[in-house]
């Protein structure tokens, strides 16, 4: 049920996901990530929550090897991913639920090598996020980087703030994590190498009151 709500939202901003009035902060959000993915000599890209496919659009460039692998929980928004790359056979677009993969997108994904991992803007959605960490941690191959980007609260009063109002008053499953957290769970998990890559703390950015967020980076 919880799952169908984040799907309903998504499914709602899929046709204004890049034009509405944050689609600036979500692409500052995925230019940031780009910028820390130097261009792979091998390997796929998987995006878990990629919404329309900007932030593998980015990569596309750099990466002309690579296959571009986007999930997420919204059926419009990889309708979207679809349109926007229909003329580029290097992308594929799954409607699933991370956390609950079918059978036929975990068969899927077996094609497939994937030396960077991407998950932004996502795991404050997941009901279960050591899980779907483990199972990044699964697909990913050895030698390949996990990026999480996301808020960040320990340097946010706002966040924290919105944090308990999803907790106590909408009661959804949405939880905002401190990035020392996440870099521990990620070690706990078996990543190597875990750091904060990059935090960004500012007031009135790309139409945002305040935003506080942090990219964390896992190898395996």
């Amino acid at each position: 049920m919880q799952n169908n709500i984040v799907e309903q939202e998504f499914n709602q901003k899929a046709t204004q996901y890049e034009s509405n009035r944050l689609s600036a902060w979500y692409k500052a959000h995925a230019q940031e990530v780009a910028a820390h993915c130097p261009p792979l000599e091998s390997g796929d890209i998987l995006d878990i929550g990629c919404a329309t496919g900007y932030q593998l659009r980015l990569l596309a460039d750099n990466n002309p090897n690579s296959r571009l692998v986007g999930i997420d929980t919204a059926e419009q928004m990889i309708a979207q991913a679809k349109n926007r790359t229909a003329d580029s056979d290097q992308f594929h677009f799954v409607y699933d639920n991370w956390e609950s993969l079918t059978e036929q997108t975990n068969s899927m994904l077996e094609q497939f090598n994937f030396k960077l991992i991407i998950c932004a803007n996502t795991l404050h959605y997941f009901l279960n996020p050591e899980q779907a960490i483990k199972q990044m941690y699964t697909q990913l191959d050895t030698g390949g980087r996990l990026l999480i980007l996301e808020r960040e609260k320990s340097n946010s009063l706002l966040t924290s703030f919105w944090g308990l109002l999803h907790r106590h008053f909408i009661k959804d499953q949405v939880e905002f994590y401190a990035a020392d957290d996440i870099k521990q769970l990620l070690t706990q998990i078996g990543f190597e190498q875990t750091e904060v890559m990059s935090t960004i703390v500012k007031y009135f950015w790309k139409g945002k009151l305040f935003t506080s967020i942090a990219l964390i980076k896992g190898e395996k």
